[in-house]
């Protein structure tokens, strides 16, 4: 498997000098992450319509895992839960369509 991760997330601020990012903010940015995956991978599917939901089938298989921690510089790299690497490259398409829209 591709240890390298498909996304990473950086965080800044002035208190990020002493302090590491809020546990509040960090679940929101990797669910909104995650929601994001979700959304284009129902656009693929043409199925987004209002309040449209991955199955849990789907969402097993759309998941993403925090990797690697950076803490001096509060980067968090995501790679596929699942250790597939038909899933690996599925979710690079995903990232790569949501951040062209």
């Amino acid at each position: 498997m591709n240890d390298e991760p498909l996304l990473r997330l950086k965080f800044w601020g002035e208190t990020l000098d002493v302090r590491s990012v809020p546990i509040y903010e960090l679940g929101e940015t990797l669910v909104a992450v995650q929601r994001i995956i979700h959304k284009t991978y129902l656009v693929e599917a043409e199925r987004l319509i209002r309040h449209a939901r991955v199955r849990n089938r789907e969402r097993e298989r759309l998941s993403l895992q925090i990797s690697e921690r950076e803490k001096s510089s509060d980067i968090y790299a995501l790679v596929p839960f699942a250790a597939d690497p038909a899933v690996r490259q599925y979710l690079t398409i995903l990232l790569k369509l949501a951040w062209e829209c």
